[in-house]
């Protein structure tokens, strides 16, 4: 067995060693608001009849609308799926289902790590043979996505299925198969299904089909054609996977569910300065931009991993994306980029002093590859030769993520939420 291989697979234990250990840390007090409501959502379905019941959002028992809870701005996918999961496995209880949830967003945050070698082997190929090494290292060890990792929440849904849409839509770039194309757009719908937000990466994948067609123009009619296929695929995988964002069960009716629609707009009420409710009231004094930044920055990734990703990002500028020999990777490397600053600008600007730090955690790992990529492309060059450098990184990185594993194993950090309980 290579090295290389061996050296993955170590790494990939730690993945999931970092995302199962504390999988309970809070014993039991349901401290994450969202994740409690999800838990109880999930624990008051039922499972349908039949299919037409499934698909029917008036009578479902698997609608949050029929289970009263008639605010819902979530995808249903993830709450389905734990549900069906949690029947299987006999812990359909409130406990049970919150546990299951968690292990399932602990899984795809390990699937996560895996593409995040394979988007890191595919954007650079033979230039830096340790470059998706050091990609999955920074990732595996990267805070927020331990901490995503160990909650029960529609991110990581949705984050698994764009992420995956992104590196299938790069294979498909390279080589166009229908097949391909197809996963493509499974991976999109079932993020659409997960979450509404998702949508936006729509654009991005319509980028890399037309640099499918600028790459291969004898075969542009036949990736066309792919196109739509794939486009009419995703309307019906999330019209399957989500059907509650629906009003009827006729598919000829594709009208937008006046429950949906009211609970977006609500939330977007409660995302300005003029919500006076508690979860709002603390950003009010907060810079849109400048304060999610620090947070990232300092807590969320690390000055380390941070530095490195701004170093990556200016190696592409300035190297790659002007390069006349790697047209399609600077292509591809700025869609992704773009795409990061776009869910920024869009998530402090648009939605007001709502923080983007979810969403940036668990897009920006897109970026934070090309960050210790290019640096070690850059070692391997003889720019900088300090063997040290790669020692203080994996240090620090160490340090950043071991430093919040350690709070769901530790008793200390175990019992605050007993006595939070206790004393409120």
């Amino acid at each position: 067995m290579k090295r290389q291989t061996l050296i993955l697979i170590g790494i990939l234990l730690i993945t999931i060693f970092t995302r199962v250990v504390g999988l309970n840390w809070d014993s039991g007090a349901h401290l994450h608001p969202d994740e409690r409501f999800l838990t109880m959502v999930v624990s008051s379905m039922k499972m349908p009849l039949s299919v037409q019941e499934y698909l029917d959002p008036s009578i479902s028992p698997m609608n949050p609308t029929n289970l009263h809870f008639p605010f819902f701005v979530y995808g249903t996918f993830p709450l389905s799926f734990t549900h069906v999961i949690s029947q299987i496995l006999g812990m359909s209880d409130y406990m049970g289902v919150l546990l299951v949830g968690r292990a399932i967003s602990a899984i795809l945050d390990t699937l996560i790590a895996i593409g995040v070698y394979l988007l890191a082997k595919q954007l650079f190929g033979a230039k830096s043979v340790q470059a998706p090494i050091w990609a999955v290292l920074a990732y595996t060890l990267t805070v927020f996505a331990i901490q995503q990792a160990h909650f029960f929440t529609v991110d990581i849904f949705a984050t698994a299925g764009m992420f995956w849409a992104i590196i299938v839509a790069l294979w498909y770039v390279h080589k166009p198969r229908l097949h391909l194309a197809f996963l493509t757009s499974l991976f999109i719908a079932l993020g659409i299904a997960s979450k509404i937000t998702s949508i936006l990466l729509v654009p991005l994948i319509s980028i890399f089909f037309l640099i499918a067609v600028c790459s291969h123009k004898k075969r542009k009619r036949e990736i066309g054609l792919h196109a739509i296929l794939s486009s009419l695929l995703v309307i019906i995988v999330v019209r399957i996977a989500n059907p509650y964002y629906f009003a009827h069960l006729s598919w000829l009716d594709w009208t937008v569910n006046p429950s949906f629609q009211s609970s977006l707009a609500q939330l977007q009420l409660l995302s300005t300065s003029d919500a006076a409710f508690p979860p709002a009231v603390q950003w009010i004094t907060k810079p849109p931009i400048l304060f999610p930044l620090q947070q990232i920055i300092m807590a969320g990734c690390g000055v380390v991993l941070s530095c490195l990703f701004v170093w990556g990002v200016l190696s592409i500028v300035m190297y790659e994306s002007w390069s006349k020999k790697s047209a399609n990777f600077g292509a591809e490397c700025s869609s992704l980029l773009g795409l990061f600053f776009f869910y920024l600008l869009w998530h402090t600007v648009c939605q007001d002093h709502a923080l983007p730090i979810r969403l940036v955690s668990t897009h920006g790992h897109r970026c934070r590859i090309w960050g210790c990529s290019m640096g070690t492309s850059k070692m391997e060059k003889g720019v900088i030769m300090w063997p040290s450098l790669y020692l203080a990184w994996c240090f620090s990185l160490y340090l950043h993520g071991a430093s919040f594993t350690r709070s769901g194993i530790t008793v200390d950090c175990r019992e605050y939420p007993c006595w939070s309980e206790g004393e409120l």
